[in-house]
């Protein structure tokens, strides 16, 4: 397969060029720890794009542990900045997954084997009370892995 794009690395950052064009595709910016902290879209660097220019970029928020807490599109940007949010176990294992809607997606393991138990869906209006559910659906795993039970 060819690439025609070429990576260069600097101490902090990756930026990606295309060779044809010579415009940048995406930077990246990384942490002491090397966890991306950053990303930088082409619309970023288009000085002839006002929605985009210095605006166009996704950032990136860890834990102490380095792993992901928040991703958050469009930072900075007013009315359209979104983030979503993660949650762990002690175990490092996903825990809750809030979207960008501010929906919660939880997950529950199996006590063995370091499988996945349930993936339980947000809360839902399923009736006609007005009032949200928890939860609409939910998938359920035996601790061998294998899907028993879906409701």
């Amino acid at each position: 397969m060819k690439c025609d794009a070429e990576c260069h690395q600097a101490l902090d950052f990756v930026h990606v060029v295309n060779k044809q064009r010579g415009i940048r595709i995406a930077q990246a910016v990384y942490d002491a720890q090397g966890n991306v902290v950053e990303v930088q879209t082409p619309r970023y660097f288009d000085s002839n794009d006002t929605n985009g220019n210095g605006k166009a970029h996704v950032t990136l928020a860890y834990t102490h542990r380095n792993l992901l807490k928040s991703r958050t599109e469009a930072a900075g940007v007013s009315g359209v900045e979104a983030t979503e949010s993660f949650t762990y176990y002690l175990d490092k294992r996903a825990k809750d997954h809030t979207d960008f809607r501010g929906n919660v997606w939880t997950t529950t393991w199996g006590a063995c084997c370091g499988r996945v138990q349930a993936q339980i869906e947000p809360a839902a209006k399923v009736d006609g009370s007005g009032t949200d559910k928890r939860s609409a659906h939910v998938t359920r795993h035996d601790d061998y892995g294998d899907l028993p039970k879906s409701w």
